[in-house]
């Protein structure tokens, strides 16, 4: 005989600074690209061939996930692609950088629309509208529930008797589980990234 027991429902508080898309992350240029020469190669040479072909292909992998996210959830066709970029990495192994193309000096001029141009490199990126996608992400977090608290900046973080407390202007936040999506300004909280995840 099967028992079918309830399942608790999960609650999630989401506290946030000023609005859900009011700082960089939902103003900037929205661009999504993944380096496949010079970035790469500096890492081919400090790291090992398997390290650089692992990050460029995360690259990659993320601007087709998002194109494809975009296109499932019908943001009103927010995604453009677009080429830019250079083959460097071909002959040394890594699989991404195929699909980046590289025109010689005798056609850079033409094909880039720059006088004098030496080169032209291109490969597959993207362009999102990220005020756009951050709305339609917290609109549909919100209708299945999701907590959002606007300007409620977390101050602080610590763990007590098995639970995380974070600590707000406006009282205390009590949780089982806590996700970071502090960016480039996580030591803030964590000090222990201050010389780990430093802010471009």
């Amino acid at each position: 005989m099967q028992r079918s027991y309830p399942v608790k429902k999960l609650l999630i508080l989401v506290p946030e600074s000023r609005q859900p898309y009011s700082g960089a992350t939902g103003h900037n240029g929205g661009h999504l690209k993944s380096g496949s020469y010079a970035f790469i190669a500096k890492l081919a040479q400090k790291y090992g061939l398997k390290a650089a072909a692992e990050v460029v292909d995360f690259g990659s992998a993320n601007v087709a996930a998002v194109a494809d996210f975009i296109r499932q959830e019908k943001i009103d066709r927010d995604f453009r692609r677009l080429k830019e970029g250079y083959e460097n990495l071909v002959a040394v192994g890594i699989e991404s950088t195929k699909a980046t193309f590289y025109a010689p000096e005798q056609h850079a001029e033409q094909l880039s629309g720059i006088k004098g141009a030496k080169g032209r490199f291109s490969y597959t990126a993207g362009h999102v509208r990220p005020y756009k996608l951050i709305h339609h992400l917290f609109a549909d977090a919100i209708a299945q529930g999701v907590n959002a608290q606007t300007n409620t900046s977390s101050t602080s973080i610590s763990s007590s008797h098995g639970t995380w407390v974070i600590e707000t202007p406006r009282g205390k936040i009590h949780a089982n589980q806590v996700t970071m999506a502090t960016n480039a300004y996580t030591a803030s909280l964590l000090p222990e990234f201050t010389d780990k995840i430093i802010p471009y």
